[in-house]
Order: C-alpha cells, then structure tokens, then sequence
C-alpha cells in the first residue's frame, strides 16, 4: 500500500485478479460505475477537533492522505487452489456457472462497500432502510459483518424458520390446537402418502419469514431492490466460505440454485390472506404498501358524502 501523491496522480484505476482475467480474454466489458468518499471526514468533531466551516474545503481536498487502490482482498495460494478446483471440474459447469464461481466473493464484494448512495434533493437525511419482521421471525441484531476477517458496517438479522410434524385424523381440531393454518401433506415431502393404521395422518406445518422492507430517503422506483442469496459452508481450512446462489441456473448444476434452499415470493406474488393477517393496521396505510394488496374489510370503508353538506358559507361575495 502507498499514499496517493496529489500533485501529480489524479486518478487510479486497478483490476481485481479476475478483471485481469477477462481483460486477457477479450471479454472485459465494465457497465456500471459508483462513487465513494469513506476516506472523507467531512465532521472533524469526529476527528476529536473543530475547524471553521471554510477550511473543510481545503483540508478534504489538499490536506488528507489518501492510499491508492486495494484491488484484492484475498491471497493468492487461496486464489490458485480455487481456481484450479473449479477448473478442474471440467464439462460438469457450464460457462456460467464457471464464471460466476471465478470471480471471488471476497473481491467482488469488499471492495467496493460502501458507495455513494441516492438522496431526495429537498431531504437532508441519509438512504436508510426500515425492515420489519411482520411475523415476529427477528431472533438477534448487530450493525456489523466479520465474515472473511474483515469488519464492514452491514447490519445483520438473525432468524430461523422451523418445520413442525403433526400426525392427527381431525385436521380441523389441529387447525385449533396449533392455531395456524398452514400445512402441508407429507406426500410432498416423502413422495408417498404417510397414512397410519388409526386413519391419522402426517402433517407438515410451514413456517415462512414476511418482512416488509422499505428504503427511506431516497427516490421510489418499481425496482429499488437486489436481492443476493449465498449459501454458507467451511472449506477444509475450518473458515466460512460464501457461495452466490442464482434464482436460475442450467439444469447441469442445480445445487446453485436459490430454489433448491428457499422459496420467495415478492410483492402481488404473495396471497392476500397472509398479508391481512399479519401486516399491522398502521402499515396498511402506507402507499406502497396500498399498491400491493387491499383486505376485505377496507374494500368498502369508503362513504359517499356532501362536504359541503353543513358548512355556513356566509354571505356570496
């Protein structure tokens, strides 16, 4: 690592080891491009001493030392082994596959953290999210990650999701006893119809996270979200490796396929019933929320009336 020198380096562009590797290859297109300022202290009473507000400008600009670009964030005898893992599966991975399990999560995602976001032009608060667990999944919360040996300010939620064996021969008691009303036979499960001798049978209770997730601050558009899903394992070093799963993939490596672990349902995906049941009355009310789905019981909350009705007007002019 060195210091940038600001009179004569303006600016500093490094490729992480696979952007090398498709630069080489003839297929390096960039497409997308951010802004960071990480290295900026624009408070410096968060820097243990103040300054006058005209100072700042020159002290950002001219006055801080800033360290050229970090492009890789994992080493290289751990690159070479992986690379050559993969490479060594041959005609099992399609080119897809192969090239997505090339590009390392360390480097794809530490180092580019913490971009510039977009802000409302009339708001003077950061984007910000509002994440609510609408039936009460939430088990633990902390601001940070420490995966991969680094410490990144990425809120983590906790939750679980449990699935429940009944066997019973009055479904309509259990639906009582238990309280809810999501089961599922056992034959989609097992493949095969699971009845016992008493004519009881066995039933599975699905168990689901909602969460009603919403970026404040900021612009609204129809897509404002990216959903990214990893699946967590140990690799022979004893250290938590991520692995990208992918909402579709080819029929020769299905095992990175999001859909072999979860299900998801977004938005006007998700029925009615479940978004009346628990989404709280207060919520209800907000306009995206609105625009995906409507219970019965405020269909015809609407009155027709005469707001004029009793009014004194007084005097016409």
């Amino acid at each position: 690592m060195e210091f940038f020198n600001q009179k004569e380096q303006v600016i500093d562009i490094q490729l992480t080891q696979y952007g090398k590797r498709r630069l080489s290859a003839g297929k390096f297109k960039p497409a997308f491009y951010a802004f960071y300022d990480k290295d900026v202290l624009y408070n410096s009473e968060f820097g243990g001493y103040s300054e006058v507000q005209n100072d700042s400008e020159t002290r950002i600009k001219s006055e801080t030392p800033r360290l050229t670009i970090q492009h890789n964030f994992i080493g290289v005898d751990t690159q070479i082994k992986e690379m050559t893992m993969i490479e060594s599966k041959g005609n099992e991975l399609d080119d897809l596959v192969k090239k997505q399990l090339l590009q390392d999560v360390e480097n794809k995602f530490f180092a580019d953290n913490t971009q510039i976001g977009t802000t409302k032009l009339d708001n003077r608060y950061n984007p910000s999210w509002d994440i609510k667990f609408y039936n009460d999944h939430l088990i633990n919360a902390t601001l940070q990650s420490t995966g991969s040996g680094q410490v990144k300010r990425i809120p983590q939620l906790e939750t679980e999701l449990v699935y429940r064996a009944y066997a019973t021969n009055d479904i309509d008691q259990l639906n009582i006893e238990v309280g809810e009303d999501y089961f599922t036979a056992a034959e989609d499960f097992f493949e095969s119809e699971i009845e016992f001798d008493d004519g009881s049978i066995l039933l599975a209770k699905d168990d689901f996270i909602l969460l009603g997730i919403e970026e404040k601050n900021t612009n609204f558009y129809n897509e404002n979200f990216e959903i990214e899903v990893f699946l967590e394992e140990l690799d022979a070093n004893n250290k938590i490796k991520l692995t990208p799963l992918k909402f579709s993939t080819s029929e020769e490596d299905l095992s990175l396929a999001v859909g072999q672990y979860l299900q998801f349902e977004f938005d006007e995906e998700i029925d009615d019933s479940i978004l009346c049941k628990y989404v709280k009355e207060e919520d209800k009310k907000s306009l995206y929320v609105q625009q995906i789905f409507t219970c019965p019981d405020t269909i015809d909350d609407f009155q027709e009336m005469d707001i004029y009705d009793d009014d004194d007007l007084g005097d016409a002019c």
